[in-house]
């Protein structure tokens, strides 16, 4: 594959991983943001994917503009510095919040379905992401390189079986759901909300892989091409979900769910993947907490990671879909304040080379 290529193709990989977490693979946050409309939910993804394409592709663009691989940095030049040290702060906050998750995620799966000690899983999980970020941002987009092409294929393993066994229809499109709580009063909302949200989370990887690329078409092929990846990937999960309603509709991973009812096979494959899942998300969120928190203290990175993954052996009662319920809509509103920044910066200040990838 020519080189230019094969450069696009591992942007929109970069691009992808960066938001293809565990909240993703679980189902959860599908259910959540868009099926919790019935079908103008499959009308929602489409647009969804709309703005990652665009917003990521003015997030790759801008980084490199203001040629600074420091997410909180980024922030600053783009929000203000008063008002992007609040967002920085609420930033950090989210992804510890996230990351805690992750951890509990882990031990639950290692009790639940390994029938190992809980500990077991959390403080493995704690220890693996803790060696690997200490070799910084480059390591973890290397990780997220490999992994999510992997998670792709399976998702799509398992829902292309559902999707065959109980025979696609196009009736799916007029399928109601009824949930309690919805983020947003309307769809399309609901869909900027999980944008919004989604591409603020993965500013930490995100910076550093806009301000190394300097090849605009680049930028905007790769985060078109892993938009789309997303988007296919959601809808194939939405409809695989919608098939298996109203009886997935109280499950904590749904899609772990629906794997374990077709084959020992695929649940056997889709939890390798959700907790490599958990995996890509907890090293990323523990990587973009302690970097913010190196640069508020001064003390050394690796002393960061341990502290916070200390600190977090308090915080082991949160509830997986509850906190996606009361906690991501809250703060997709705040990062919608980014996008709209993002949306509004002004081109220029930086030579752009469309000769080369990098």
């Amino acid at each position: 594959m020519p080189k230019p290529i094969s450069t696009i193709f591992k942007t929109a990989f970069l691009f992808a991983g960066t938001m293809l977490g565990a909240g993703f693979a679980s189902g959860q946050e599908l259910l959540y943001f868009f099926i919790a409309y019935g079908s103008m939910g499959i009308y929602g993804i489409v647009t969804a994917g709309i703005f990652f394409s665009l917003l990521g592709y003015r997030l790759l663009k801008i980084s490199n503009q203001f040629e600074t691989t420091d997410y909180t940095l980024f922030i600053n030049k783009l929000c203000g510095k008063r008002f992007g040290f609040i967002l920085n702060l609420l930033l950090g906050f989210f992804l510890f919040t996230i990351l805690q998750l992750m951890l509990i995620a882990a031990g639950t799966i290692c009790r639940n379905y390994f029938y190992l000690p809980f500990a077991l899983g959390y403080t493995s999980l704690s220890l693996l992401i803790l060696v690997l970020a200490l070799f910084g941002v480059q390591g973890i987009m290397k990780v997220n390189l490999i992994a999510t092409p992997f998670l792709a294929l399976i998702i799509l393993i398992i829902c292309f079986s559902s999707l065959h066994y109980h025979e696609f229809s196009f009736s799916l499109f007029e399928h109601t759901v009824s949930l309690s709580n919805q983020p947003a009063p309307h769809w399309l909302l609901s869909c900027l909300l999980y944008a919004s949200y989604n591409l603020s989370i993965s500013l930490p990887l995100l910076v550093p892989l806009g301000a190394k690329i300097k090849c605009n078409q680049t930028r905007l092929l790769g985060s078109i091409l892993g938009a789309t990846l997303l988007m296919s990937l959601a809808i194939c999960i939405t409809f695989t979900i919608l098939l298996h309603c109203p009886y997935i509709l109280n499950a904590q991973i749904p899609m772990l769910d629906i794997s374990c009812s077709q084959s020992l096979l695929h649940s056997f494959l889709y939890l390798i993947i959700f907790l490599l899942a958990i995996f890509t998300t907890s090293l990323s969120c523990l990587y973009g907490c302690a970097s913010q928190l190196k640069k508020h203290t001064n003390l050394p990175y690796p002393l960061c990671l341990i502290f916070l993954l200390c600190i977090s052996f308090f915080f082991i009662n949160l509830e997986f879909s509850e906190i996606i319920q009361r906690l991501f809509p809250w703060f997709g509103y705040l990062a919608l304040f980014i996008m709209i920044k993002l949306l509004l910066a002004k081109d220029g200040g930086r030579n752009e080379k469309n000769n080369s990838p990098y």
